[in-house]
C-alpha cells in the first residue's frame, strides 16, 4: 500500500477515510519498525557521557541499506493517527465465505501450507514469494516454486 508510489501518506489518508480493509506487508511493517524506534522514549543510562545525537537525525543516505533511508523519510512524516491505523492492519485479513471460493483470506506474501492461520509466522505471510516444496518453508532466495502452486 505504501513506498511504491509518489504519495504514500495520501493512500493511507485515503483509505482511512473510506473505511478500506487493508493487510500490512513488508512495506508497512518496515516503516511501523523505525517510527516505533524514532518514537521510541528512551531513557539514559548512568555511565560515561555520550556523544551528543543530531537532533533532526541527519544520518547520511549512505548509511542505510536497501531502502532503509526512505523507510525513515516515511516514518518521519506519519501522523499518530496514520501510524496507528497502518498498525491495526492485520496480516492476515479473514474475508470470510466468498460464493464459488469458499472460506476467503488476503495476506500480501504467502502462506505456508499445512499451518493454520493462528500459526503463520508473520514475517513469512508479509514477506514469502516462494516456497521450497521438500520441505515446505519460504524460500530465502526466491528459487522455489511460486507458494500458491502449492494450494493449486
Amino acid at each position: 500500500m505504501i513506498s511504491k508510489g509518489p504519495d504514500s501518506l495520501g493512500v493511507i489518508d485515503l483509505a482511512r477515510n473510506i473505511g478500506a480493509s487493508c493487510v500490512r506487508g513488508n512495506h508497512e511493517d518496515r516503516v511501523l519498525l523505525v517510527y516505533a524506534e524514532l518514537n521510541a522514549k528512551r531513557v539514559p543510562l548512568p555511565g560515561p557521557e555520550e556523544p551528543v545525537l543530531l537532533e533532526n537525525d541527519e544520518m547520511e543516505e549512505e548509511s542505510f541499506s536497501h531502502g532503509d533511508y526512505r523507510d525513515r523519510a516515511l516514518a518521519k512524516k506519519l501522523s499518530h493517527q496514520q501510524a496507528s491505523w497502518l498498525k491495526q492492519c492485520p496480516v492476515i485479513l479473514k474475508i470470510g465465505n466468498v460464493k464459488g471460493m469458499n472460506e476467503v483470506v488476503v495476506v500480501h506474501g504467502g502462506l505456508v501450507p499445512g499451518i493454520s492461520l493462528a500459526k503463520q509466522d508473520p514475517f513469512s505471510v508479509m514477506n514469502m514469494r516462494s516456497i521450497d516444496l521438500e520441505t515446505h518453508v519460504p524460500s530465502e532466495n526466491r528459487n522455489g516454486v511460486n507458494w500458491t502452486k502449492v494450494f493449486s
